[in-house]
């Protein structure tokens, strides 16, 4: 199973649910307004709700030192962000309850 998605494959997926009935530069083309406002939304730190589901943010992360070989010293990165996804407790609930640890942590 691929883990990734991209717009592509999403595009795709679209418009097989739509049963082709929408042009597919269509779909693509509100698909593209789509993430590019999700894309704004979180680079201006905003939350993005997703009702019954969680929450889409970018969480920044602090700047942590290195050492870097080419100048043969202790350098200190910038920061970078996260994007995290807090899911609503019933879902969280609901899927810790599923969650088999046996089977996940494997034959020891």
């Amino acid at each position: 199973m691929n883990q990734e998605i991209s717009k592509r494959i999403f595009w795709r997926f679209l418009n097989k649910k739509t049963k082709k009935i929408i042009h597919h530069y269509h779909i693509f083309s509100v698909m593209s307004i789509l993430f590019d406002e999700i894309t704004k939304d979180l680079l201006k730190n905003k939350k993005i709700k997703i009702f019954n589901f969680g929450t889409l943010f970018l969480d920044k992360k602090n700047p942590k030192k290195y050492y870097d070989v080419r100048y043969q010293k202790i350098m200190t990165s910038k920061g970078s962000r996260l994007l995290k996804l807090l899911l609503v407790k019933k879902l969280r609930a609901k899927l810790i309850n599923l969650l088999d640890v046996d089977a996940s942590l494997g034959n020891d």
